[in-house]
């Protein structure tokens, strides 16, 4: 049985999202948790992972993709269960919206969106400015990008008792057709890097 496609989903009208903030908005967003270095650069500490395992990381196929090493393939029932659990939640946050590009070269270019609850915007911050700027017509909420990353730490803080249960607290959530990478109950910014080169 395979998961409903309505479930990967690449836009999400029904959430508050603050659509490509700059550079210096997402920093005050993040300044509570900011020590600042002599140099006057953002420094900023991983509180829910200090790096990243390929054994937390769940890849969903319809068509018999290979897993990697270390990694877990993720069974419809997992899958959709752990889908229903974060569009359930999502409301309840503030989120950010991003789009960069990955590439230079106009014939090998992807448009990538990061999305990811406002309090986490150390995260963005950090990520944002190693990729290029996306164009006006990418920015574009309503538009798909080619690769969306949902990157949501607190995934399981309002979650039903049987969810939390049958889920794992730390889970990312892969599906390459899709080109969607779920980044739930981590906070460390090397996974967003690692969501989209994946």
């Amino acid at each position: 049985m395979s998961v409903a496609t309505s479930l990967w989903t690449k836009v999400f009208p029904q959430i508050s999202v603050l659509n490509n903030p700059s550079q210096a908005e997402v920093r005050s967003f993040a300044a509570f948790e900011e020590k600042t270095a002599a140099s006057g650069a953002p420094c900023y500490y991983t509180r829910k992972a200090g790096s990243r395992s390929a054994k937390s990381t769940f890849v969903y196929e319809d068509n018999g993709f290979k897993v990697g090493r270390f990694q877990q393939k993720a069974d419809s029932d997992l899958t959709k269960l752990a889908l229903e659990t974060v569009h359930g939640q999502m409301g309840k946050v503030d989120w950010l919206s991003f789009d960069r590009m990955i590439g230079s070269n106009a014939q090998m270019q992807f448009h990538v969106r990061l999305l990811i609850p406002k309090q986490y915007a150390r995260i963005a911050l950090l990520w944002f400015q190693t990729l290029f700027p996306a164009g006006s017509a990418q920015r574009n909420p309503a538009k798909e990008p080619d690769i969306l990353t949902i990157y949501f730490p607190q995934w399981l803080e309002h979650a039903s008792a049987s969810a939390k249960e049958r889920l794992p607290e730390r889970m990312i959530l892969v599906n390459p057709e899709a080109g969607i990478n779920y980044v739930l109950g981590v906070d460390y910014v090397g996974e967003t890097k690692m969501s989209f080169l994946r």
